[in-house]
């Protein structure tokens, strides 16, 4: 199976233009699956990524579709502990030219956010709402933001229409944004 994104019903490729890209969803609103599947489309399309999430089923599930697909250009922390992941920020000379995944921003200590903040290729995803830095994030001025729930305070205004699955993006685009699964070949 492959995972393909939708906007609008149409086939979309996300590029780097689209960086920074925040991604907000409550827990089983789908924006996890999401976001594994975007940075599945950047990998498979040559973007340099350092993969970051605290869970392991996250890492599996980016395994699984990127099965066909080049890991060389993909750094994956090997534990979802902070310390790991500054560690990794530093020491990787070619970070400014990585697509950073940070996946359940919310489950992270603040002092993260001063490490990302000067990161210009981020993917930021989670509950925004329940991030201890939420406010801080909100400084970075997103490029694209993607909402599979309402997020408090936001000048976006979610549509009360959406399916389960289903987000909202605004950016060089707008509209309803989702992911199918695809036979090979198909």
């Amino acid at each position: 199976m492959v995972t393909r994104i939708f906007l609008n019903n149409q086939e979309f490729t996300f590029t780097e233009k689209d960086l920074p890209i925040l991604i907000h969803g409550i827990d089983k609103a789908g924006s996890s699956l999401f976001t594994i599947s975007l940075i599945a489309q950047f990998a498979r399309n040559g973007s340099k990524i350092l993969f970051f999430s605290r869970y392991d089923m996250a890492k599996e599930e980016f395994r699984e579709q990127m099965r066909d697909g080049d890991l060389g250009n993909v750094i994956s922390v090997k534990t979802g502990e902070e310390e790991d992941l500054l560690t990794t920020l530093k020491q990787t000379p070619d970070i400014q030219e990585r697509v950073i995944l940070l996946k359940n921003i919310d489950a992270l200590r603040p002092d993260i956010f001063p490490a990302i903040k000067a990161c210009h290729k981020l993917v930021i995803s989670g509950d925004i709402d329940r991030c201890s830095f939420g406010d801080e994030l909100r400084t970075i001025p997103f490029k694209t933001i993607i909402q599979f729930s309402p997020l408090r305070d936001s000048d976006k205004k979610h549509p009360e229409t959406l399916q389960k699955y289903e987000g909202y993006m605004w950016g060089d685009k707008e509209g309803i944004i989702k992911i199918e699964s695809i036979e090979e070949g198909s």
